[in-house]
């Protein structure tokens, strides 16, 4: 049962498609914590400049609760033209910064404890790298495609609920190997580091800790789910 003295943590997800968010809202279902999800958009760079500028437009109801997180979850799809403007956004301020900047280092920013709270979930090639990460299949696999074509296929096989092209939803029923998958993605993130260096990385796998923050909340009654 979730005590009503602590604010439930909260989690602010900017996604690209329907997969991630279907799955992250499955996986936290019945357990102490939301997931909020913002407008999709098609695009990291895009994505990212959106949660900044909502970090700073709620800046004050962040700070006053300190269990709310904002994550953007987004796929690298090889396209290193973009990842670098990824790289060049994280070093700008919003156009909301308080300070009224919005070219000055984000890390000197008096907002940076606000802008601290973004997280950046990258999957590279693309989501569906976890989704086979899951499967007793992929669980025990020593290579992945790099080809997110490749893996789309590959996950369609051993997932074949799955259909990219009929919604993409990832079936979590076929995901019974998280822990293995989870000791992979922190084994890619050992030897890459965290976001922004991972972003040359083959496979990587962000989204991991957002996983294990969702199931590592309290599940609670039917009762007070439908309350939250």
């Amino acid at each position: 049962m979730a005590n009503d003295a602590v604010p439930v943590p909260v989690v602010y997800l900017f996604h690209e498609g329907k997969t991630e968010l279907g799955y992250l809202q499955s996986l936290a279902k019945g357990r102490a914590i939301r997931i909020v999800p913002e407008p999709s958009v098609s695009s990291p760079v895009r994505l990212l400049e959106s949660a900044m500028r909502f970090a700073m437009q709620h800046a004050e109801d962040l700070r006053a609760n300190p269990n709310a997180e904002i994550w953007v979850v987004f796929d690298h799809d090889a396209k290193a033209k973009e990842m670098s403007a990824v790289r060049s956004v994280l070093k700008k301020c919003p156009a909301e910064c308080i300070v009224g900047c919005v070219v000055h280092d984000i890390n000197k920013c008096e907002s940076n404890d606000i802008l601290g709270r973004i997280h950046v979930a990258l999957m590279s090639p693309c989501i569906e790298i976890w989704g086979i990460l899951c499967t007793e299949e992929g669980s025990t696999m020593k290579r992945f495609p790099e080809d997110r074509h490749e893996l789309q296929s590959l996950l369609h096989k051993v997932m074949p609920r799955y259909d990219h092209k009929c919604g993409a939803q990832f079936d979590l029923a076929k995901m019974t190997c998280v822990d293995a998958a989870i000791k992979r993605a922190k084994e890619w993130a050992g030897t890459h580091g965290a976001f922004p260096e991972c972003l040359d990385a083959s496979h990587y796998a962000g989204i991991c800790p957002l996983v294990e923050k969702i199931i590592a909340s309290p599940l609670i009654s039917p009762k007070s789910w439908r309350r939250q």
